[in-house]
């Protein structure tokens, strides 16, 4: 009898039904969600609708296209057309309404020209590439209980080219400039001149870019100065070559992993002798690099480039980290790099992933110290990004990687 109870009460209750009125009786309809797509001769996704097979009271599917032509359409329901003809879509959001939204997430992904399938994620989140020129190639979607756990690889499914705009935007001045609305204490402010001096007061030269991911808020100096990369580039280069080839996260995985953790001439350059120069010279073209990137060729696999684009290409890296699996894996083995400012002054602090450049050369342009990377510090990530002219010596930049994380950490109290 106990049994049958609880049974009757889990049916009652766990299980939902949405009910129409049909004369005196109640029709149960399970639901079901199907996505339509009309796609170009190229493969792309001109225009999409998703639809319910209930009547809109009960599930009804509000969906927005994104063109850089266009911004944000307007949402439509009912099952109509989203997407505006000859506007090649690049961004999504999807959400429920009706009595379905209160027991349901609506999960969607899309896979994206070039970058693979994005994460999965839900209810009016935005999937896909902003202002990428990367159009959309296909859509998912799955209706999932609220008590289902989320699909595996959700997380964020947004890649946002305004971040590289605000700091193409941001000054290249021999002082230190802020970026957003952020400005440091007297006290953080000071401590990151007196680094700065202290590396010019040995002769040397730097700059960098420090920003905040979530507010866009940050400081720079000396951020259009050109810099040879040395090692520096091999990061951007390999994540370059997987997102164009995801089948070299595989084939060259022993290679990748010890390229960022030791930092081998012999194994990056397997890489590069396979995948030439295409790849990374895709990202320069997407994300409007400056620099000089022309002496980078299979026989010379380096560059020289300012603290402005080293910060563009980690946050590259860093938003195809979130978005998608090849991201994560290949981010994850550049957590423990064998040398790396960042990792060594930071990375007992909070995670960090980074990949270092440096040389000591009788030819002055050789003689670099480089670092940039992502850091999850407690308050939220930042991209940080330093160039200098030292010659092979990490600790000249120790009190300035520890000045502008102490500046980095006043953003969450608004100071």
């Amino acid at each position: 009898m106990v049994l049958r109870l609880c049974l009757l009460l889990w049916l009652a209750f766990a299980t939902p039904a949405y009910a129409l009125p049909k004369g005196d009786a109640a029709l149960l309809t399970p639901i079901d969600i199907q996505c339509e797509q009309q796609k170009d001769a190229d493969g792309t996704v001109k225009s999409f609708a998703v639809r319910s097979n209930t009547e809109p009271l009960i599930c009804d599917v509000g969906c927005r296209a994104y063109s850089q032509e266009t911004g944000w359409q307007e949402c439509v329901y009912d099952g109509q057309q989203s997407g505006k003809a000859g506007k090649r879509i690049e961004a999504i959001r999807l959400h429920l309404r009706g009595l379905a939204a209160q027991d349901y997430h609506l999960w969607y992904r899309v896979k994206v020209r070039k970058l693979g399938w994005t994460n999965w994620t839900c209810d009016g989140s935005p999937a896909g590439a902003m202002g990428m020129l990367l159009p959309i190639r296909s859509i998912q979607v799955r209706l999932r209980h609220t008590y289902e756990k989320a699909p595996r690889t959700a997380g964020e499914a947004l890649l946002d080219h305004t971040l590289y705009d605000e700091i193409a935007h941001t000054p290249s001045k021999r002082a230190v400039v802020t970026m957003g609305e952020f400005t440091p204490s007297k006290k953080a402010a000071k401590a990151v001149k007196s680094a700065i001096r202290d590396i010019r007061k040995q002769g040397y030269d730097v700059g960098f870019v420090m920003m905040d991911l979530a507010t866009h808020q940050g400081l720079a100096y000396n951020c259009g100065t050109l810099f040879y990369g040395a090692s520096s580039i091999k990061a951007p280069y390999m994540a370059s070559a997987i997102e164009l080839h995801p089948e070299a996260l595989k084939r060259f995985k022993r290679q990748i992993q010890e390229t960022l953790t030791y930092s081998w001439d012999d194994t990056y350059k397997e890489i590069t002798k396979v995948y030439g120069e295409e790849p990374l010279f895709g990202w320069v073209d997407e994300l409007e690099l400056e620099s000089d990137f022309k002496t980078f060729v299979p026989e010379r696999p380096w560059a020289g480039y300012t603290a402005r684009d080293f910060a563009k290409m980690w946050v590259r890296i860093h938003q195809w980290s979130q978005c998608t699996k090849d991201g994560r894996t290949f981010c994850s083995w550049s957590e423990h790099p064998e040398t790396s400012t960042i990792h060594h002054v930071l990375g007992g602090l909070y995670k960090t992933q980074s990949k270092a450049g440096w040389i000591q050369d009788d030819y002055a342009y050789w003689n670099v110290t480089n670092d940039g990377g992502i850091v999850y510090a407690d308050n939220g990530p930042y991209v940080l990004a330093i160039m200098s002219s030292v010659p092979a010596d990490f600790s000249k930049l120790h009190d300035l990687t520890r000045a502008l994380d102490r500046a980095h950490s006043e953003m969450l109290a608004g100071t």
